[in-house]
């Protein structure tokens, strides 16, 4: 008995015994191994199945690697190689806003000198990155500009103004015939000097006849009135004979000498001339303080000290120092509309909005160090001083003593200030403690300053005084 059965691999149809069954035989067509299948199962299906060994399975190709862009090169833009930097820009700024503000503000050094320490650094800057030029450039501009700006506005702040000098006596000549009009100075009852005509009579010949030999030398110079006067004084002492040198040689000659020198017009001369006869003609005399000498103490005083109460009355200290923009300053002394006591107070207006204004209490007038003045205010212990405002609005600055020049033959031994005020619209009393400083010498006794705020300040005071 046979089987028939097909092989598993190319199909082909084979025959085998059945007692081969189970075996393996190889196909003759593929020449694979085949098993025999059994041959009771052959009529029962027409389909046979062969198991045939697994066969090695093949390895899967490897997962394609994803490609990976290659980096791209990045421009780099060059660099910049302009000169206006940003630290010559800043440098130049700085030079700029510090120079205006030193025209502009002159005592707000603080603010002015920081912009010039920044331009500064900046031209350390340039000059670590190698840029010699414009480094030599800012830092001339950094250096010198400040000195100068700074001594301008030292000067310009303390230095007294120049006074006019004053024409004591003009003549003019006359005829013959015809007085002689003149001019003298006098001094009033209230210690004012004046300039008042006096008819005088004819000039003499002697006098006539100097005046003609000095012009007939070149010199245009007046007639001397108190020529015949002088003449006299000099004659009293036989070791100063009258010579033919000149008038300055004269007194420089009596200066010179060892003798005791006369005076050249006595006081009782002067009181026989038309000015010692004029009946508002005084004389005037020294007080203590106009008598120091350099390195004298101050002259102490007692408390309460009045710097101001009512216009009229002896003044301590005398309100002369002006400062800063004058120009645009009303100040006065006799105001009699609602004073805080008596009749009178003073009223300050500035005009301007910008720019600032300072007044100084001095003793005496107009010193800002060069003479001999002050008082020992050591028993004091505070300034006080009553003010308002127009508004309720103004700011105002005081101040006790200030800074003189160094030249000064005399300084303030104190400067103190209260910072600036916010005044009210009523009257308030305000206080300046000294308590704890050096009050041996005041020359300066009360300050006030005004900065421009936009607009005119108006405010008054009353009642300064130390206690």
């Amino acid at each position: 008995m046979q089987i028939a059965f097909k092989c598993g691999f190319c199909e082909n149809p084979l025959v085998a015994d059945v007692s081969l069954q189970g075996q393996k035989t190889i196909c003759p067509v593929c020449g694979k191994h085949v098993i025999i299948p059994s041959a009771n199962k052959a009529p029962e299906s027409k389909k046979t199945v062969v198991r045939l060994p697994r066969e090695t399975p093949k390895e899967a190709p490897p997962p394609e690697e994803k490609a990976i862009p290659e980096p791209q090169e990045e421009e780099v833009p060059p660099p910049d190689k302009s000169p206006h930097n940003l630290e010559i820009v800043v440098g130049w700024i700085c030079v700029i806003v510090g120079t205006i503000l030193a025209l502009l503000l002159p005592n707000a050094k603080l603010v002015y000198l920081t912009f010039f320490m920044g331009a500064f650094l900046m031209s350390c800057v340039l000059f670590v990155r190698r840029k010699i030029l414009h480094w030599i450039v800012l830092l001339l501009c950094t250096c010198i500009p400040p000195p100068l700006l700074m001594r301008q506005n030292i000067w310009r702040n303390v230095a007294p103004p120049p006074s006019a000098p004053v024409q004591v006596v003009q003549a003019v000549q006359e005829p013959k015939t015809s007085a002689t009009k003149k001019q003298k100075v006098v001094i009033d009852k209230d210690g004012e000097i004046k300039v008042v005509p006096v008819t005088e009579p004819p000039v003499s010949q002697s006098a006539r006849s100097a005046g003609s030999g000095r012009a007939s030398a070149g010199q245009s110079a007046p007639a001397d009135p108190f020529a015949e006067t002088v003449e006299m004084a000099q004659k009293s002492n036989r070791s100063h004979e009258p010579t033919a040198q000149s008038a300055e040689d004269q007194y420089e000659a009596l200066l010179k000498s060892q003798d005791d020198v006369p005076p050249l017009i006595p006081e009782d001369v002067l009181a026989s001339t038309p000015m010692g006869h004029d009946p508002d003609f005084v004389w005037q005399k020294a007080t203590a303080a106009e008598t120091l000498l350099p390195g004298d103490p101050a002259p102490v005083v007692d408390i309460p000290f009045v710097v101001y109460s009512e216009e009229g009355n002896k003044e301590t200290y005398s309100a002369t120092g002006r400062m800063g923009n004058k120009g645009d300053l009303q100040f006065d002394q006799g105001w009699d509309i609602d004073p805080h006591t008596g009749s009178t107070c003073i009223y300050v207006r500035y005009a301007s909005s910008e720019d600032w204004v300072t007044v100084a209490w001095q003793h005496p007038g107009h010193n800002w160090g060069e003479v001999v003045g002050g008082f020992d205010l050591t028993k004091a212990r505070k300034l006080t001083f009553w003010a308002k405002g127009e508004t309720g609005r103004e700011t105002v600055e005081f101040m006790v003593g200030m800074e003189q020049a160094q030249s000064a033959v005399s300084r303030d031994s104190l400067r103190t200030t209260t910072g600036p005020i916010r005044l009210k619209k009523e009257w308030k009393k305000y206080t300046i403690p000294i308590e704890e400083m050096d009050r041996s010498r005041l020359i300066t006794g009360f300050l006030f300053r005004i900065e421009g705020q936009g607009k005119p300040v108006v405010f008054f005071l009353d009642d300064i005084q130390f206690e």
